[in-house]
């Protein structure tokens, strides 16, 4: 067995700083944005446009509010059902006066330490000196370099692209840490439950007990914190028992399988016993990725990794590696729900096995820093144009204008309940930002979301005549109405009496509607 690195490895301090660098570059550039141009921090900082950062801010809040989190983009009363760890804890912090954005984004240096700390454990067990860092280079960073010279080629556009960008982006441990702190924390944490589980499994007598136990709490959280990884840690249990032949030291098993089943059968009760929760599993259903984008995500390392999987297992630890990659790769094929989470993690085993095969084949040092070079700095330059795209999408507000916040600002000051009909771009935000449930913002929480989208254009553009206008506005039961800076029209002559009292904060209006 490899030892530990050492916490005075500077292998592991190099790593380090390139993590961080990686993690906080796109808040830094944002913050710059801000510094030059003015504009309010808005918390999300995702690699690609999207309502996730919004929500879980929303999530915070909720939390904060209530301990347990309800749906905030339904004007329809929901139960609040859901407890998550992290959140609970930022909604205390959010509760003790830490604005909501810090309260989420505090998350993003613990999930680099985690994912730090979690793969470089992994690469020791695996390898020693100067191949152990090959194999967390490759774990953390590894972008398949086919995805940046097909773009630059110009030949991926629309759906193809999006296709191909998923499957890298999935499969990309950095890229969690652009706006998905949970995953990558959850991430970190799976090889640190299955090297708890390997010293369980090999130690004898009272030593056992601490890594059985801390096998069993990671297992937990990984399962809780994002369940696609907690259903291939179960299945790699059962596998382990099974490649065992049920021995009695492999029984010990039982107790990290329970802790990784229970956040699993609570979801599993929370799909069938709430309706925003059904909604979310009905409207998170996505096609499987084409063939050739997952090929073409998993061949730079899979390819490397045939040598090392035609030889003999030699341990325990050879033979979890092995399962991870079947069992994450029979989660992705088996799931509906979103299948491409299940490969989030996938880059360390195949890292390990390709490093493992590039060994046997004795090709060399040189070619093996040129081979980790290729995967690596194409698809970083890559990531960081896509970013930069993507903050200039406009599509979701990375940046707050000093209008929206101060619309934003005046709907969470406002008295009495009620929820707001806005424009998906703003809409996305106000769960977070007000305290008030949104009519739309979601793709995934908010019912019939396409064509509550189609609605909610036509109406803000005024192309939707007056009696369909107020019908709709009246049957969302929203209790404001905010139309941001893209939507310029005056709405009361369309809206008429339903129209209360008019709030503008520059080129945003706020509409009272009753």
């Amino acid at each position: 067995m490899s030892p530990p690195p050492s916490r005075r490895s500077p292998w592991i301090w190099l790593v380090g700083m390139l993590l961080a660098t990686w993690g906080f570059a796109p808040l830094v550039a944002l913050i710059i944005d801000v510094a030059v141009h003015g504009g309010v921090l808005s918390g999300s900082d995702g690699g690609a446009p999207s309502a996730d950062q919004f929500q879980y801010m929303a999530w915070i809040r909720e939390a904060g509010m209530h301990g347990l989190i309800a749906n905030s983009f339904e004007l329809t009363p929901t139960h609040a059902v859901f407890l998550q760890p992290m959140f609970l804890l930022s909604g205390i912090a959010w509760r003790l006066g830490l604005g909501i954005q810090l309260a989420y984004l505090v998350w993003k240096p613990v999930a680099m330490l985690a994912l730090l700390f979690g793969f470089a454990r992994y690469a020791s067990r695996a390898e020693r000196g100067s191949a152990r860092v090959g194999v967390l280079l490759l774990a953390l960073f590894c972008l398949s370099p086919a995805l940046p010279a097909l773009d630059w080629a110009g030949q991926l556009h629309g759906a193809t692209r999006f296709d191909w960008l998923l499957a890298v982006e999935e499969l990309s441990p950095v890229w969690q840490l652009w706006g998905y702190p949970s995953t990558a924390i959850a991430i970190g944490l799976m090889p640190l439950a299955l090297l708890a589980a390997e010293r369980a499994l090999t130690e004898t007598g009272p030593a056992r007990t601490r890594p059985l136990i801390l096998a069993t709490v990671a297992a937990a959280l990984v399962a809780w914190l994002h369940p696609w990884q907690g259903a291939t840690l179960a299945l790699i249990w059962v596998g382990l028992f099974i490649w065992g032949r049920g021995a009695p030291a492999y029984r010990r098993l039982a107790l990290p399988f329970a802790g990784t089943i229970a956040p699993l059968v609570y979801y599993e009760v929370l799909v069938h016993a709430d309706s925003a929760w059904k909604l979310a599993q009905r409207q998170n259903v996505y096609p499987h990725l084409g063939g050739l984008a997952l090929l073409a995500a998993i061949a730079p390392l899979a390819l490397l990794a045939v040598p090392a999987l035609l030889t003999p297992t030699r341990d325990l630890f050879e033979r979890m590696t092995r399962l991870w990659v079947l069992l994450a790769l029979v989660v992705y094929f088996a799931t509906r729900t979103f299948p491409e989470h299940a490969l989030q993690g996938l880059s360390l085993p195949l890292a390990v096995l390709a490093v493992a095969g590039w060994r046997r084949l004795a090709w060399g040092r040189g070619l093996a820093i040129a081979g980790i070079a290729a995967a690596i700095i194409p698809g970083a330059i890559w990531s960081g144009i896509y970013y930069r795209d993507s903050v200039r999408s406009h599509i979701a507000p990375y940046i707050l204008t000093a209008q929206e916040h101060a619309a934003l600002s005046f709907l969470e000051r406002a008295r009495g309940p009620g929820g707001v009909f806005a424009s998906e771009y703003l809409g996305m935000a106000v769960p977070a930002f007000t305290g008030r449930n949104s009519w739309r913002g979601h793709d995934v929480w908010t019912p019939a979301f396409a064509t509550r989208d189609l609605l909610a254009n036509a109406l803000l553009s005024g192309g939707m005549p007056a009696a369909t206008a107020r019908a709709l506005v009246a049957h969302s039961g929203a209790r404001y109405l905010l139309a941001d800076c893209s939507q310029q029209l005056d709405l009361r002559p369309l809206l008429g009496a339903i129209v209360t009292a008019v709030h503008r904060f520059g080129c945003v209006t706020v509409y009272d509607v009753e």
